[in-house]
């Protein structure tokens, strides 16, 4: 496989204690409250033909963290760390950049496969209906009211030619609506349609992948509806935990469970092949894991999960973190549960703050 238990460890390490970073130093919200800045970071190995989405990590203050980063090496508790495997600093956007994740992104940006994603961003508010107090979009959830930004599929794409190239979209493998909740499904799907619409005028092949995030549609109409535009047949939906699920997000997204089923039983009658739901380990318990995914494979209303650790960008949110879940083997325990249930993983290459256990699991077939 190319990587080793210990290698695996440190680089889920990482994602809980966050790096010293030098020039990186926390700043203050206008309620005073501590931020941490981004750092990415490239982790290959030598056996994938591409490299993944570039890991978010925290810049921690110097005592928080075993450790830093240093002229482009690693290291832990002071001294050089060599995992055997490439690890190298991803480039940040100026901030100057308008469309800087207030349009769109291109995640795998630094790798060697800087087209492999293109994830559109419609709706940048500040108001964003989820309400979710874990959410690590600071650039989204703490606009200036002039910075709002609302966009229509045919302005992002014009934009995206305009400044990557007319001919982009022979390069870009597969789009992604990863957007700011729209709080009403029709709007949702209108802007769904209209992408996939826009995307086939600038010559988009109909046989790479079209998906989006869909936790704005919830009835089985949308259901039907959503499920002729996206490709491969993938219902996404955001689970994010089981646990406090009212309390760690607002009413429209934070619904009770049972309310999650209905929707999910209502995709899988709608026709979808799969059903994906993206997971934040590290805020459950494990026996919450445990018990919740055991119930939706009962139930048949999960295929595939995206598989993010929960990394925290605050202090505030530092503190939402289970105590069990500060240890690395939670997260082999929870990888190895899903894998056995014949969960799959969906994509692992794909998500900035993916664990890096899920090279474990067998990847989504679709």
């Amino acid at each position: 496989m190319g990587i080793d238990f210990d290698q695996i460890s440190h680089i889920q390490n990482l994602q809980l204690q966050g790096i010293i970073v030098p020039g990186l130093d926390p700043f203050y919200d206008a309620k005073g409250r501590t931020l941490f800045r981004l750092f990415r970071l490239i982790i290959s190995t030598p056996d994938t033909p591409f490299d993944p989405v570039p890991i978010k990590l925290p810049a921690v203050p110097a005592g928080m963290s075993p450790y830093s980063f240093i002229s482009d090496e690693l290291f832990y508790n002071g001294e050089k760390l060599d995992l055997g495997i490439q690890l190298r600093r991803a480039p940040i956007p100026p901030e100057e950049s308008k469309l800087h994740y207030r349009g769109y992104t291109f995640p795998f940006g630094g790798t060697n496969n800087p087209y492999r994603e293109l994830r559109l961003n419609p709706r940048i508010t500040g108001c964003c209906p989820g309400r979710c107090f874990f959410c690590h979009r600071v650039h989204s959830h703490r606009v200036k009211p002039e910075e709002k930004y609302l966009f229509t599929p045919a302005e992002l794409i014009n934009h995206i030619q305009s400044d990557e190239g007319r001919d982009i979209f022979e390069d870009v493998q597969r789009v992604l609506i990863i957007t700011e909740l729209f709080g009403r499904e029709d709007y949702f799907l209108d802007t769904i349609c209209e992408t996939s619409q826009e995307l086939a005028q600038v010559g988009y092949p109909e046989e790479k992948e079209f998906g989006c995030i869909a936790q704005d549609v919830r009835s089985n109409q949308g259901h039907r509806i959503l499920n002729n535009l996206v490709r491969p047949s993938r219902y996404s939906f955001s689970l994010e935990f089981f646990e406090n699920r009212n309390k760690l997000m607002g009413p429209y997204k934070g619904i009770l469970m049972d309310e999650v089923l209905t929707i999910l039983e209502s995709a899988r009658q709608a026709g979808f092949e799969e059903i994906q739901l993206n997971y934040l380990a590290g805020i459950d318990s494990l026996e919450a894991s445990f018990q919740g995914f055991n119930r939706l494979v009962d139930l048949n209303l999960v295929d595939s999960v995206g598989f993010s650790t929960y990394t925290f960008f605050s202090e505030e949110q530092r503190s939402y973190r289970h105590e069990t879940a500060w240890d690395p083997k939670y997260y082999l325990e929870l990888v190895t549960f899903l894998s056995d249930l014949g969960v799959r993983v969906y994509h692992p290459e794909a998500f900035d703050m993916g664990s890096p256990y899920t090279i474990l699991m067998e990847k989504t077939l679709l």
